[in-house]
């Protein structure tokens, strides 16, 4: 244990010493004044117990008990204050100070003894505490992102990235209620890679692993909604979940996974598309009721696959587009420069809702720069920082540190620009649903 004596008489010095040597403190630190005292309390690991004395030649005993009391390096380190004054107002002032002691001069030497065992008892017993609340916290803190690491495993399909099959169906369940509470149309896009086996059997397995990795990296950037989502259903078939989308909308979307996948330009000479992989498509949307099962629309989105198959692949199926959209088309240059983020699959049930607040954040914003509210601007910068880098979205964690930087210098115009910023950037980031890789 270690002590520090702050006392400015040298035979009281001595007498505290050889005390505080009784009671097990291998180390004792003497300072004779409150400059002295300041420099040897921020030295090594701290002291275990302070004895301090009233009178000093630099300073005032109360005002270096306030901050001693005060200081987070020694938190909970007990300080017994020893004086020759014995008036009751002082004893209150004492231990207004943060002392959790107090022994009159002239010193009784069993009584100081007690005391000061009494003391280094309860900062062990606090030491022990601190250290087993410490550990719970790291235990917790391992626990939780064990819990993470097995929630991103068991989503993720470990080849392509994206989610699997378990994950989209409890997603696929879930929208399913929304769908028939909100009376909102829910729609499904099955894809299958055409002539799959025959590009196994020419090119090696390896080389249809890595086909399914590349088709599957398109297939997920085409996806961009924060709602939307890419799955790997099953061997060489993936699965869009797309949520709130009629059966236009869903069409263009396949029409779109059809483009991109050609546009890869991955040889396939078995192929009787162009000698490039392609993929079928099957598309199928309803508007979800309590009295239907969700596999309805699977088995919908199915049919249309096979239909897709029999019409000699590389073709979609399912509502047929107006005829002035029934060609597929490139994305439009807006959706190509909006900013993308790319996100874990197992955070896709979450990214809607997380968007929502940060659209409600920048009202807030706005509302704290009109009432020049800096602390509320810098508080909410700090959470856009943090939850930004959470999430996936490096961009909106820049923007959070930006902004809690202005708000600590209360300045009012990049705050402004920060917010359009802020404000432009929810409405428009695209989300991809796919595990982050040292490539991507």
């Amino acid at each position: 244990m270690r002590a520090l004596i702050i006392e400015d008489d040298p035979l009281q010095q001595s007498l505290l010493q050889d005390l505080l040597s009784q009671v097990g403190c291998g180390e004792v630190l003497v300072a004779g004044s409150a400059a002295e005292a300041r420099r040897l309390a921020r030295t090594g690991e701290g002291p275990d117990v302070i004895l301090l004395d009233m009178g000093l030649p630099d300073g005032d005993g109360l005002d270096l008990c306030r901050r001693f009391s005060a200081a987070p390096s020694l938190r909970g380190v007990p300080i017994i204050v020893v004086t020759a004054r014995t008036d009751e107002a002082l004893v209150e002032e004492v231990f207004a100070a943060g002392a959790s002691d107090y022994c009159a001069k002239p010193l009784r030497t069993r009584e100081l003894v007690a005391r000061v065992r009494l003391a280094l008892a309860r900062r062990a017993d606090g030491v022990r505490s601190i250290t087993r609340q410490a550990n719970r916290t790291r235990e917790t803190r391992r626990l939780e992102q064990l819990k993470q690491q097995l929630e991103r495993e068991l989503c993720i399909d470990p080849l392509t990235k994206v989610a699997n099959r378990r994950h989209f169906s409890a997603l696929f369940r879930a929208e399913w209620r929304r769908g028939a509470r909100d009376a909102l149309p829910l729609s499904l896009i099955i894809v299958d890679l055409d002539h799959f086996h025959d590009f196994n059997e020419r090119y090696g397995h390896l080389g249809g692993d890595d086909c399914l990795v590349r088709v599957a990296d398109a297939m997920a950037s085409t996806l961009r909604r924060p709602s939307d989502l890419l799955a790997r259903f099953g061997g060489e078939e993936f699965i869009a979940l797309l949520p709130q989308t009629p059966a236009e909308g869903a069409r263009a979307v396949a029409e779109r996974l059809l483009l991109g996948v050609s546009a890869l330009g991955i040889v396939h000479e078995g192929s009787t598309s162009g000698g490039v992989v392609t993929v079928s498509a099957g598309v199928a949307t309803l508007v979800p009721r309590p009295d239907l099962a969700p596999e309805t629309l699977l088995a919908s989105a199915d049919e249309a696959l096979y239909r897709a198959k029999a019409r000699g692949r590389n073709c979609v199926d399912g509502v047929p587009l107006p005829a002035d959209r029934a060609a597929p088309r490139a994305p439009a240059v807006e959706w190509k420069d909006a900013p993308v983020a790319y996100v874990e699959p197992w955070l896709a049930p979450r990214i809607p809702a997380f968007l929502q607040r940060k659209r409600m954040e920048v009202q807030t914003l706005q509302e704290a720069l009109r009432l020049d509210a800096m602390d509320r601007v810098r508080v909410i910068g700090h959470n856009v920082k943090g939850v930004g880098a959470a999430y996936g979205f490096p961009a909106l964690s820049r923007l959070g540190s930006d902004l809690e930087e202005a708000g600590r210098r209360g300045d009012r115009e990049i705050i402004e620009r920060i917010i359009e910023d802020l404000s432009w950037y929810v409405e428009h980031v695209q989300v991809v649903y796919r595990k982050k890789t040292e490539s991507a």
